[in-house]
């Protein structure tokens, strides 16, 4: 019964915005074939088992321009799904979306050797949790990036996925002004990764990370790569989960590059953080649970460090080395 009220309200939704989508949304020759892939996208989407966000995810209403399975990406198969997704983002180009359709089995994955984007494209899966792409070769490539012959882009968007096994879940080095959200990243090398790839100037600028869920990394949740120096500017990560146990996450700047302009709000820690060589960088209304030091702060050059709540730290909630630290706020936290 719940599902078929799911259904009716989905034709519902259907039949008193087909009109307005078809000449609005579609128009053009490929109209009728948007339309199709945007009513399988809408219908996933509402009654796909297992869990959602209905306020956090947008992608229902973007126009599909390819599906990985029209290119004969199967999850479950045991088969590299590589050359289906380079086909689907050749098909889709610049500015194109990309669907990643939602397996009968939850447990069923795509395989692949890394996703490179092109810059305006957005991959997007129906919900957190609910689609796996998981690395072909274990410990290899990256989950999504940009793409090989490109040296950075721009503009990208990654929503509603899951990366599984990679060297990097999310490699946001060459990547500007970039939004990742309702996201899971599990048991890769290092789950995210900023900075620039080695013999490449372009780092990561205004990326946003939106409701990230990283856990079980064999490293680390977060670090910066350091080659070339390139700039890790104005990141923002928000309602983000950083839970590996294990080392904690590493936003240090080196090389000269510099971190600057950083922040992270509403997020929670259970393994604390390590930032050194940063400046202007921020934490405001976030939970920390763990961890010997739960924000380690070295070489620093302004700070907010605001609102946030400690608990069950070893030495420190918030650890300050005694050089290179300075203009650093901290106001209305809660030690407990």
């Amino acid at each position: 019964m719940k599902k078929a009220a799911k259904i009716v309200s989905v034709l519902l939704v259907v039949f008193l915005l087909g009109v307005f989508s078809t000449q609005k949304i579609f128009a053009g020759e490929e109209g009728s074939k948007g339309f199709i892939e945007w009513i399988y996208g809408v219908i996933q989407y509402f009654i796909g088992e297992h869990d959602q966000n209905p306020d956090a995810h947008e992608g229902i209403l973007h126009y599909i321009h390819s599906n990985v399975m029209d290119f004969g990406a199967i999850p479950g198969d045991d088969i590299n799904d590589h050359d289906a997704f380079v086909a689907a983002i050749e098909d889709a180009g610049e500015g194109g979306t990309i669907f990643v359709p939602m397996p009968e089995a939850r447990s069923d994955a795509y395989l692949v050797d890394h996703i490179g984007l092109l810059s305006g494209q957005t991959l997007l899966g129906p919900g957190r949790g609910s689609v796996i792409i998981r690395a072909f070769t274990p410990r290899n490539g990256s989950g999504v990036r940009h793409r090989d012959d490109q040296s950075f882009v721009l503009e990208i968007r990654v929503s509603g996925l899951s990366f599984e096994n990679f060297q990097y879940g999310i490699d946001a080095r060459g990547v500007y002004e970039s939004h990742f959200e309702d996201i899971e990243l599990v048991g890769n090398t290092v789950n995210v990764i900023l900075g620039n790839i080695q013999g490449q100037e372009a780092g990561s600028i205004w990326d946003v990370f939106d409701r990230i869920k990283m856990a079980a990394a064999r490293e680390r949740d977060l670090m910066v790569d350091c080659y070339d120096a390139g700039p890790v500017h104005l990141n923002t990560f928000n309602n983000c989960q950083f839970e590996t146990t294990g080392n904690p996450p590493l936003f240090r700047g080196c090389g000269g590059n510099g971190l600057a302009g950083n922040s992270f709000r509403g997020s929670e820690f259970r393994n604390g953080i390590s930032i050194g060589n940063v400046s202007s960088i921020t934490f405001h209304s976030n939970y920390f649970e763990g961890g010997i030091r739960q924000i380690e702060l070295g070489g620093l050059r302004g700070a907010s460090i605001a609102g946030n709540y400690f608990n069950d730290w070893g030495e420190a909630g918030i650890w300050i080395t005694s050089n290179g630290v300075v203009g650093v706020e901290i106001s209305g936290n809660s030690f407990y």
